[in-house]
């Protein structure tokens, strides 16, 4: 029996660590989210299954083994942590001198998971690096495009290179999943001659962190490093337009907003804009309309395949701006919803929206028109916050919104709050008296102000603007005129 456990320890000791299985042997940190992969319960491979390390006969050396073998320093402590029991415990009783490279050479243990753990804990482990994986350019973190960074305190303060030697897409889907950026859309090596703290990185995809890749961990200079994008770097936006449902496409491109061209652009790529807006589930392409600006700046033009399921999974080229006849594309989404006061002011009346040209108005019960509610209302409409809220009676107004708004103070519009669906049959409507005011005034071509006529312009966040006449309707003539007290429209 002695002689057949002494067989299956000298086993143990040597099949892991001379496997051509990348993942045997391995030792790595885990913690709840994997923020930190140099904190965390002890975990190892072993016949391709990832198990627990026992705590019998722990003590500080096994905390400098467990640092080193992970690549994280030197241990600053350890706790306990309950473990789940459908894991065996592959390592216990371990005996290390703290001169070992990894767990696996310790002496004391008898085989994998031969020693009978009873315990509910095992031991967590943190060590002295941080070793989060971030991404920067122009020497800024970034949001899921950069060089590929080691962040190597919590402070923030220290951050190294990772070199690209041998790095290849792989490697970039590792990055791009970790950090929860989707999948990889484009990645490049460049020259480069910065401190590096990893090389020769070879990820498996099973691997939770880019930390616990294969890789030679050491200080070194890069002669190249890896720059990758990952899909959720691209954001979308409608610009220019009443609404974030309606507008002039934009895509932001590895931290730059660029417009959309509409040379190959079709209706597939329309429901994928508006789907990622939360927009609904298609709109009108208005690019040939010309109802919203053209804007400024480069342009992108998008080619998407039938199972691309939004813009960020298309590719995307830059455009040569040089044709100045060249188009941005231009939507209006079907959840378009457009909110405005009915009042003798710009800023203060009843609450209303408009969505798919019909017109309702928002209710003004006292359980959910509240002062949060009527300040987020006088934000969106660019006048400020709200004076006084009350209620007016419906009158001939009797078609009332189904559903009241419970908003925070990050967002923007009342339609990006929470909604709740209501019974909007015998309601007040809520109305607002808002601390701003928008003015209009007349101006011309060289910049001269008119009293009577003229381009129309209005103030807007202390700027003087014009304003799009591809919405203008006679009426609306008559309102400004009696607004500047000069009569009505001729």
């Amino acid at each position: 029996m002695w002689f057949l456990l002494l067989l299956l320890h000298t086993f143990a000791h040597f099949g892991p660590v001379n496997s051509a299985d990348a993942k045997q042997g391995k030792i790595i940190l885990r913690n709840e989210n994997d923020a930190n992969p140099c904190e965390g319960h002890v975990e190892v491979y072993y016949d391709n299954e990832m198990g627990y390390v026992g705590d019998k006969n722990w003590n500080e050396k096994t905390d400098e083994v467990v640092c080193k073998s992970t690549h994280c320093g030197r241990p600053v402590g350890n706790s306990n942590v309950y473990r789940s029991y459908s894991r065996p415990v592959w390592l216990n009783e371990l005996d290390c001198k703290g001169n070992e490279e990894s767990l696996w050479d310790c002496d004391g243990w008898p085989g994998p998971s031969v020693s009978f753990y009873r315990k509910p804990t095992v031991k967590k482990v943190k060590c002295s690096l941080f070793s989060k994986v971030v991404l920067y350019d122009s020497d800024r973190e970034t949001k899921c495009y950069g060089y590929v960074k080691i962040q190597k305190t919590q402070k923030n303060d220290k951050k190294s290179h990772v070199c690209g030697d041998d790095w290849t897409e792989k490697e970039s889907e590792m990055v791009c999943k970790e950090l929860n950026c989707g999948k990889v859309i484009k990645e490049l090596k460049t020259i480069n001659g910065k401190n590096g703290i990893m090389n020769h990185v070879k990820c498996t995809g099973s691997e939770s962190s880019l930390w616990y890749c294969r890789a030679e961990h050491r200080s070194q200079k890069c002669t190249s490093a890896p720059y990758v994008v990952c899909q959720g770097s691209r954001e979308v936006r409608l610009q220019d337009g009443p609404g974030k449902c309606a507008g002039r496409l934009e895509v932001k491109d590895e931290g730059q907003w660029k417009r959309v061209s509409k040379e190959n652009w079709d209706g597939s790529y329309t429901k994928h804009a508006c789907k990622q807006l939360d927009c609904g589930d298609d709109g009108k392409d208005k690019s040939d309309s010309d109802e919203f600006s053209q804007g400024t700046g480069e342009m992108l033009t998008f080619r998407c395949q039938q199972s691309d399921k939004n813009l960020a999974d298309c590719t995307a080229t830059n455009t040569n701006n040089q044709n100045r006849n060249e188009k941005a594309v231009q939507l209006i989404c079907n959840e378009n919803k457009l909110l405005f006061l009915d009042g003798p002011q710009s800023c203060s009346g009843d609450v209303a929206i408009e969505y798919k040209e019909e017109l309702y108005w928002l209710s003004g019960s006292n359980e959910r028109w509240n002062k949060e509610l009527a300040n987020k209302v006088c934000q969106q409409m660019h006048c400020g916050n709200a004076t006084r809220h009350n209620q007016s009676s419906p009158g001939v107004k009797n078609r009332m919104w189904n559903e009241s708004f419970s908003c925070s103070s990050d967002q923007k519009s009342i339609f990006d709050c929470n909604k709740t669906q209501i019974n909007s049959s015998n309601s007040t409507i809520a109305h607002v008296e808002c601390e701003g005011s928008i003015k209009p005034r007349f101006n011309d071509k060289d910049n001269q102000r008119h009293k009577c006529s003229g381009n129309v312009e209005v103030s807007y966040e202390g700027q003087w603007l014009p304003v799009c006449n591809s919405h203008w309707k006679e009426e609306y003539s008559h309102m400004v005129c009696q607004q500047l007290g000069r009569g009505n429209a001729i």
